[in-house]
């Protein structure tokens, strides 16, 4: 079935434990004819003298595309994107979702060849 990203935006969220708001976004997905809202949080590290973006899905999104790896990737990878300031035109389409059969016939294949020469 047809995955599109409807919208990615900035959301307001609850103060943390540490009394700083946290960056929150909202990500809209149609799925087939069915619409789901999802919440990225963005966590920033400092190390050293680098700061190091960690997204967080919520656990709707873990479990709706537990086999469907090939769109979570693109949808985080829009995120990201649009976290950064890219300026994105939606609806964008991120892929066919399927069943855990059809999805992991998607997903690339394992070269365990690859692994034992390193």
């Amino acid at each position: 079935m047809k995955t599109q990203v409807l919208s990615i935006k900035n959301v307001e969220s609850q103060l943390d434990s540490n009394k700083r708001k946290p960056n929150q976004l909202e990500v809209v997905v149609l799925l087939g004819e069915v619409t789901k809202h999802f919440i990225f949080t963005v966590k920033q590290t400092q190390l050293g003298n680098r700061t190091l973006l960690t997204l967080v899905e919520d656990t709707n999104f873990s479990n709706a595309f537990k086999f469907n790896d090939h769109i979570a990737i693109q949808i985080t990878n829009l995120v990201k994107d649009v976290y950064q300031g890219e300026i994105i035109t939606f609806p964008i389409t991120v892929g066919d979702f399927g069943n855990p059969k059809e999805a992991l016939a998607q997903q690339k294949p394992f070269n365990r060849e690859l692994v034992e020469r390193q």
